[in-house]
Order: C-alpha cells, then structure tokens, then sequence
C-alpha cells in the first residue's frame, strides 16, 4: 500500500514536472532561455578579458547620438578595429569621427567610404588603429 501511494505521487511529481518544462520551453520563453544562454556565453568571454570587449567598451563610450553601430570585425594581429556605422546626417557623421580621433584608445581613424541608405540614412565604413 506504500509503495502505490508513492509511486502514485512519483507519476503526479513527473506530470507536474513535464507540464512546467513544456510550459518554459514554448513560445516565447525560447527567446528568453536562448538570452540566458548567450549572457553566459557572454560571462565566459569577459572572465577571459577579451580585449574585444574592452576595445568595444571603448567604441562605446565615445558614440556619439545620432549614430548606431551596424557591425564590426577585428584584427588582433594588425592591432585595428572595422566598424560598419549609420549615421543620421553628415553633421553626426562627422562629430563620431572627431570623437574617435580624440579619444587616447585609437591613434589613426580612417574613413573607408560613406553612402546614403534607401531609407535616407547614412552608412560609412571606418578603420581604427588601436593604442
């Protein structure tokens, strides 16, 4: 009689269980377990001290409004940093430039080329030479 009465709630614990999980994995709720899942990822690489990440601080720090980061790739070796940019006009374009040439983290800033989206914004390519 013992041993129904717990395999009994072994079965309820294990349907509770499965009926909690499916409910976390559904939906929406991916997005959130896949968020958690690159926040670690992401932990990991700062435990590291990538220096990706301290270079991105940096990049960060000194945007200025009116300018958004499309993408970015870099070359440890060459000790330089290719940013994909959009700008709202010409006038933030050239104020992002002014403020990566005054901060002491890039000692050169190339232009690599500018053009105008279809939707009126304005993308330019830079290089930055690391310190």
């Amino acid at each position: 009689m013992w041993k129904n009465n717990l395999n009994g709630k072994i079965a309820v614990a294990n349907a509770a269980f499965k009926e909690k999980s499916d409910e976390l994995t559904a939906g929406r709720n991916k997005d959130v377990i896949d968020l958690q899942n690159r926040i670690s990822l992401i932990k990991n690489l700062v435990k590291k001290n990538n220096v990706t990440l301290d270079v991105l601080n940096q990049v960060e720090k000194t945007l200025v409004s009116g300018v958004y980061l499309n993408s970015y790739t870099a070359d440890k070796n060459a000790k330089t940093l290719g940013l994909e940019c959009v700008a709202d006009n010409y006038d933030a374009v050239a104020r992002q430039i002014l403020s990566f040439k005054s901060s002491s983290s890039f000692s050169d800033v190339a232009v690599k080329n500018t053009g105008l989206s279809s939707d009126g914004k304005i993308n330019f390519s830079l290089d930055l030479k690391l310190n």
